[in-house]
């Protein structure tokens, strides 16, 4: 099949909600059973699932602009493509905003003020979210931890969680970034 073929090959968007009606996910497929049987296997939040839209378009494209526009207006709480703040890790989208230039003029305050309980801050480039300041907690820990009912793959791992290696200076680090530090030694 070319690629002009399957641009007009009919492609729906679907809207997956819980039962409280708060919307999960949207995605797009040429073929949502088999999608769905996919989210099944692979993702740990589909236990929640109760209720799925499907909206037919005609071609690739427009499924595509749909999804899009969905994504960005209707913020499902678990897609990560086309999201710039993963609210079901990190909560709503915080007030603070700050510059790259402005937190280099005082990252100490920045950093003090976050560490004794105030909100997260964004930092920006170009008026585009760049990295999220946040406190460390307990709470911030990978989904399937905090979520006993999680079936699938992931639920099966070890389960670390942000805080698993501790830098000397008593600093949590990324488990990939210990990793690398440990291959360096």
């Amino acid at each position: 099949m070319s690629s002009s073929q399957s641009e007009v090959r009919r492609t729906a968007v679907y809207r997956l909600f819980d039962s409280g009606d708060q919307l999960l996910y949207v995605g797009v497929a040429h073929d949502p059973k088999m999608r769905f049987r996919q989210h099944r296997r692979e993702k740990w939040w589909w236990p929640q699932v109760a209720v799925r839209e499907v909206e037919w378009f005609t071609d690739r494209a427009g499924a595509l602009a749909a999804e899009e526009w969905a994504i960005e207006r209707e913020r499902p709480r678990y897609n990560e493509a086309g999201v710039q703040w993963p609210v079901y890790l990190l909560g709503e989208v915080p007030a603070a905003t700050m510059t790259m230039t402005e937190f280099r003029s005082d990252p100490i305050s920045t950093i003090d003020a976050i560490a004794g309980g105030g909100p997260p801050v964004v930092l920006t480039r170009k008026q585009r979210p760049l990295v999220v300041l946040v406190p460390y907690s307990e709470q911030l820990k990978r989904p399937t931890e905090r979520d006993p009912s999680a079936t699938g793959p992931e639920s099966a791992q070890s389960g670390e969680d942000l805080a698993g290696d501790r830098r000397r200076d008593g600093g949590a680090l990324h488990p990939r970034s210990a990793d690398r530090q440990g291959a360096a030694r």
